[in-house]
């Protein structure tokens, strides 16, 4: 059984390209079918409960209107090791090589579609607990046929061993 090490909620993720919404009663993160957008989670420290193994990302997304065509979504991590590690948390990122999947439409406009990406701890730039983590999370129209024409809304997002 999957152990939830976080959490995030939707208004806490920090906004590179795409954009961040509200509904009536909850917020989601809008990425655009017009070109590549990213958002990024804040720094988060990794639970001391983490093991050291295989990292899954859930998250849940929907298409405002889109039932035929997909999207693509990629995700990398970036780690440092507070005290050890010399990457200037102001000037720069160290984000390890970007995953990426198919996010498939359900039938139904709106309906949630969940998807799991997981890593390997390597993978992960070798995160153990305590480090520094950040999730960046983008929308790749580049290389994806065809391309759904539509918002890809995503609404939940977890990180689980």
């Amino acid at each position: 059984m999957a152990i939830s090490l976080f959490q995030f909620n939707m208004k806490s993720l920090l906004l590179d390209t795409a954009s961040k919404e509200r509904l009536v009663n909850m917020y989601f993160i809008a990425f655009a079918d017009a070109s590549n957008q990213t958002v990024y989670t804040p720094l988060i420290a990794m639970p001391q409960q983490y093991a050291g193994g295989v990292l899954t990302v859930r998250m849940v997304f929907a298409f405002q209107t889109e039932v035929t065509d997909n999207a693509l979504i990629g995700v990398s991590w970036d780690a440092m090791t507070p005290s050890s590690d010399t990457q200037n948390l102001i000037t720069g990122s160290s984000f390890d090589t970007e995953k990426t999947t198919t996010v498939t439409p359900t039938a139904s406009t709106g309906n949630p579609t969940e998807i799991n990406l997981t890593f390997s701890n390597a993978a992960a730039d070798d995160i153990v607990a305590g480090d520094a983590v950040q999730l960046k999370i983008r929308r790749v129209v580049t290389g994806e046929s065809p391309v759904a024409t539509d918002d890809l809304r995503m609404y939940a997002l977890e990180i689980q061993e």
